[in-house]
């Protein structure tokens, strides 16, 4: 994780703690009965938490690069996941989901569809 750099490694975390959240608030079962939907809100809840860190002062020029950088990486289609088989979305939907919780900072809007 560390040559993907010190944002992408927070990226993990804040995306573990998305999970958190999801259990605490009953999300697990009840508003995605799929795991991918789940992993995607976590995605996003991550960029949530990117979002408070850039205005707190915290980002350095590149770090939210970095995290699109391993949202890349770790997608199930450029893991070699089947199509189908895969439980936390693509490259793409990984990466537009981190953006958009980024973008918008706010959890309420993190709701997968």
């Amino acid at each position: 994780m560390d040559q993907h750099g010190d944002l992408a490694l927070a990226y993990v975390m804040a995306h573990e703690w998305g999970h958190h959240l999801q259990n605490l608030q009953g999300l697990s079962t009840v508003q995605y009965p799929t795991s991918t939907g789940k992993e995607l809100q976590a995605d996003c809840l991550a960029g949530v938490w990117a979002n408070s860190t850039y205005y707190e002062g915290q980002l350095e020029p590149g770090d939210f690069e970095e995290a699109m950088n391993l949202a890349v990486a770790i997608g199930d289609d450029t893991l070699g996941v089947p199509e189908g088989q895969g439980s936390h979305g693509s490259a793409q939907e990984r990466q537009t989901w981190f953006k958009y919780g980024y973008d918008t900072g706010d959890g309420s809007q993190c709701v997968v569809q």
